[in-house]
């Protein structure tokens, strides 16, 4: 692990960094959300993955894109929180591969480290701006489109040309535009406080979930992207990998195989209750409850995904297909998967649980 090349040649050198500066450019479009998004949720496996198959320059040139993403919504202090959101994960993922951590304890390892950098900078930001840490950052925002100028202003202009952006009826509907292209301040701000409001809408969704059920995905997603590239790595350079002796590589179960033991299903089907209390009147009970209720879904989620791609293996299907379904899922139509988990749990349908489960989770 420690004698990683700098570069390997070959394709996943060239893709990883040429995805990273494509949904970099994007985030300068309308198709901001979706290219933030991606950005957030794969830097860190694609980084791991990159490390292995395509070499420690790639990786970095991934991360910087990535952090200047961050940069660009933000600013100095979104930079800041992209550090502390990104570099301890990819730091824990190079430990448990040095260390040879088992994958269950790899997975639970990176999880909590993702989950302890984002709440790190939730309170961070909550403490430093003594106010609502969902609209400063959406200030954060506001402020870095200011600072670019005609640019920010052509942005703004692009938004409000595809209906995402609405003028307020104050200006009739038109945009304000100054005699060199850019926007007059009333409109520019207009629009700034419009993009603000949405951006606080949206935070307020997608943070607690963020923390809670998008981390589970990244950490297994993480470790599991990282092990297999390892893997595909290994055979023409295993001796860059391995010392005398060690591992050729952690074990990662067949995704069929996954499982949750009985007793932790008990433990994380508790959290259920979140259910109701998403439904109650008071602010701090309903965050909570979409807390608990993210990783509920998520853990079952998962379940259902190694549930519905045992029962394809056994028809032998082809790879792709197993992939493609529980994509589609995923997107489409969610709360099949965790339900299939659900069931999964309660009767066992994979016949994969000893007569006397210790409760221990698979090696």
């Amino acid at each position: 692990m420690r004698n990683l090349p700098w570069y390997r040649s070959g394709a996943p050198a060239i893709v990883f960094p040429a995805l990273f500066a494509l949904l970099l450019g994007l985030c300068f479009t309308p198709f901001l959300s979706y290219s933030a998004m991606a950005l957030y949720f794969l830097t860190i496996p694609c980084v791991c993955a990159c490390l292995f198959l395509g070499g420690r320059a790639p990786a970095y040139l991934c991360t910087l894109l990535a952090l200047g993403m961050f940069f660009s919504l933000l600013g100095a202090q979104g930079l800041l929180a992209g550090a502390v959101y990104l570099l301890p994960a990819i730091a824990a993922v190079h430990l448990v591969f040095i260390k040879r951590i088992p994958f269950p304890r790899s997975v639970l390892l990176v999880i909590g480290v993702i989950v302890l950098s984002q709440l790190a900078v939730y309170v961070a930001v909550q403490w430093k701006y003594e106010r609502d840490a969902y609209r400063t950052l959406a200030g954060f925002a506001a402020q870095a489109i200011r600072a670019e100028g005609e640019v920010g202003d052509f942005f703004l202009i692009l938004m409000n040309a595809y209906g995402i952006l609405p003028i307020s009826g104050s200006f009739e509907g038109s945009v304000g535009l100054t005699a060199i292209g850019g926007l007059t301040e009333a409109v520019r701000e207009d629009l700034l406080a419009t993009l603000q409001g949405y951006l606080v809408s949206y935070l307020t969704v997608f943070v607690p979930s963020m923390i809670s059920g998008m981390s589970i995905y990244e950490g297994v997603l993480t470790v599991y992207a990282a092990a297999r590239s390892e893997e595909a790595a290994l055979p023409k350079q295993h001796d860059l990998f391995q010392k005398e002796g060690e591992a050729l590589s952690i074990r990662v179960p067949a995704l069929r195989s996954w499982y949750l033991p009985k007793g932790w299903g008990w433990k994380i089907g508790v959290f259920a209750v979140g259910f109701i209390m998403v439904r109650l009147n008071q602010a701090t009970l309903q965050l909570l409850g979409q807390v608990l209720l993210e990783v509920f879904t998520a853990v079952y989620t998962l379940q259902g995904i190694a549930l519905i791609n045992d029962l394809q293996a056994r028809r032998d299907r082809k790879k792709w297909v197993r992939v493609l379904i529980p994509a589609l899922l995923l997107i489409f139509a969610p709360a099949v998967l965790w339900i299939l988990g659900c069931a999964d749990q309660i009767l066992d349908i994979r016949r994969l649980r000893q007569p006397k489960d210790t409760g221990e989770p698979l090696e």
